[in-house]
């Protein structure tokens, strides 16, 4: 039957794996030693002897168990997928998953459901689409998607040295690169991650210090939609705000036009 993903923590990003900020249990200090060849992630009790177990279990879901004081008992503090934006995949290639909204898929800036009919039925895995293709023609350039699980390595290329302004002339340079990020975010972030083709298994995160972000490449035409929507926002907002200021000064004349008139018929 071969293997089936079930789970992706995310890329190495110089702090943690980018797709679980959290450690996986309160109890424990995660430690991580990277040499630049290999990293090795331990989890060392911060105070007491704790005994743990980590059970890997049929339906490719990751367990951790802590025994309690008493030593009679195991109790379950961890698993993995821990919510359904941690399935892999879970929206398909070029879709985003939200936890905290329903429902959880959305295609990303500049894509649309492959399969309409699918997506209404609550059916992700088909996945996104390009709704303007990329012709490699002067005017496209990157959108930005704040706070995500970096997608899976899949095609990509990866820049140790390059800076985030060298990476977006880098991708845009290359007509096959569709995203790209820094690589880690020590220091102000650093490195060049750079993908090919569609982007697998993307979801917003909403845990505070997991802010790394990602760059889409969109078509000329797509940018400037998205450049001319940002303008319209921003005149309805001064639209709406002298509007409001106007109408609390009539309201102000009014509520002393009225006093005034008490104050005679009383005179």
């Amino acid at each position: 039957m071969g293997s089936l993903k079930q789970y992706r923590s995310g890329p190495w990003n110089g702090v943690r794996f980018s797709g679980h900020p959290l450690p996986m249990y309160p109890g424990f200090n995660p430690i991580f030693d990277f040499n630049g060849n290999s990293l090795n992630s331990i989890s060392d009790s911060y105070n007491i002897p704790v005994i743990t177990r980590v059970t890997l279990v049929q339906s490719g879901s990751l367990h951790r168990y802590v025994m309690d004081e008493t030593g009679t008992k195991w109790t379950l503090v961890f698993t993995t997928p821990g919510d359904p934006c941690d399935s892999y995949g879970k929206c398909g290639p070029n879709g985003i998953c939200r936890i905290n909204k329903t429902p959880n898929c959305d295609c990303l800036k500049g894509f649309t459901p492959k399969s309409q009919q699918d997506w209404e039925m609550l059916v992700w895995s088909s996945g996104c689409v390009r709704k303007i293709a990329l012709d490699c023609q002067s005017g496209e350039g990157f959108q930005k998607v704040a706070a995500v699980k970096l997608p899976d390595l899949l095609e990509f290329q990866l820049n140790t040295s390059m800076s985030l302004v060298e990476c977006s002339a880098e991708c845009l340079k290359n007509c096959s690169c569709t995203a790209y990020a820094n690589a880690f975010v020590t220091g102000g972030g650093s490195g060049c991650l750079m993908w090919f083709g569609n982007l697998m298994d993307i979801r917003e995160l909403v845990v505070e210090g997991s802010e790394q972000d990602i760059y889409l490449r969109l078509a000329a035409s797509e940018i400037e939609y998205l450049g001319h929507s940002k303008e319209k926002k921003k005149r309805l907002t001064k639209i709406l705000v002298v509007l409001a200021i106007s109408g609390l000064l009539l309201l102000s004349v009014v509520c002393v036009f009225i006093f005034m008139k008490l104050i005679a018929k009383r005179r």
